[in-house]
């Protein structure tokens, strides 16, 4: 596979994301169920703390992707779900929780 960065300006540069890849060659892709704070026997966990249960949906991603033979470098989208959003929102929590992505990049969530 090859990949090629679009970044038709640099201002994203200093937040460490891209604007697109373009992707050419793909020969294998994953599509991942919704991750979860849960344990591995699938208890939830966390209850109430809900940094905590972004990092491990995070962790939980990190091992369903390495099963597969993959990391976190190959995710190409993320989209962030909340069953008690307006109360997140209402906390205003903003901690940002960083993961490295394997290939100098880093895969950012805001919980």
């Amino acid at each position: 596979m090859d990949r090629t960065i679009v970044n038709p300006w640099q201002w994203q540069d200093k937040f460490g994301f891209v604007q697109a890849n373009s992707l050419t060659g793909v020969e294998r892709t994953v599509l991942c169920a919704g991750q979860t704070s849960s344990d591995a026997d699938g208890n939830p966990v966390h209850a109430g703390d809900m940094p905590a249960q972004v990092r491990q949906a995070l962790d939980n991603l990190e091992t369903v992707l390495g099963q597969a033979g993959l990391g976190l470098g190959g995710v190409v989208r993320l989209v962030p779900a909340g069953e008690h959003v307006a109360r997140r929102r209402r906390a205003r929590v903003s901690r940002v929780h960083d993961r490295d992505r394997g290939d100098g990049r880093r895969l950012v969530a805001r919980a």
